[in-house]
């Protein structure tokens, strides 16, 4: 109670044992907030794979997830000429404009590895119009790519320039005048 001019009035501060509880929850509120956070940072740098990597990005196996996994479920049909641009010593950076974003749980941030599922189109007749190709994009302990793998590694040559037509041209012998 707080008297002013000989009246008693009600106390215009809340009991101390109220603060404190406020206090407490506020603390325990950001406590819990923290340690989401904490959690989610952590998990931020596990893959669906994992080909257990070296600090330079090489292993002596390289995993692959599971198709079924993906999103989008189908995979994409990707940008061929994009893929050939793709080389080592790349940033994630540079290659999310060209890749678009992993078709698995990778993240982003801390990150060894990104897998994608792709589809290509053979020139066959269908059922096997289309054949579906898994790429894994290896990053060393400074983010630079450095090394892409294929399942099956076939899938690779999707990327090689078809030849040039070659036109052969008959020519009429040329008579001395």
């Amino acid at each position: 109670m707080v008297y002013r001019g000989g009246v008693r009035h009600a106390a215009a501060c809340p009991e101390p044992n109220r603060i404190r509880t406020q206090e407490m929850k506020a603390k325990s509120t950001w406590i819990a907030v923290a340690t989401v956070l904490v959690a989610a940072a952590a998990l931020q740098g596990c893959s669906t794979t994992s080909s257990r990597l070296s600090d330079d990005g090489k292993s002596d196996q390289i995993a692959f997830p599971d198709p079924a996994s993906s999103w989008p479920k189908d995979g994409t049909f990707p940008n061929i000429d994009n893929l050939r641009m793709l080389a080592p010593g790349m940033t994630k950076s540079q290659l999310y404009p060209l890749l678009d974003r992993p078709h698995f749980n990778e993240g982003f941030f801390g990150v060894r590895e990104w897998d994608y599922l792709f589809n290509f189109r053979t020139g066959r007749a269908a059922p096997d119009d289309i054949v579906q190709c898994q790429m894994k994009v290896v990053f060393d302990k400074n983010e630079k790519t450095r090394a892409y793998y294929w399942k099956p590694e076939s899938c690779a040559s999707f990327l090689n320039k078809p030849a040039p037509e070659v036109q052969r041209v008959v020519m009429p012998p040329v008579v001395a005048a």
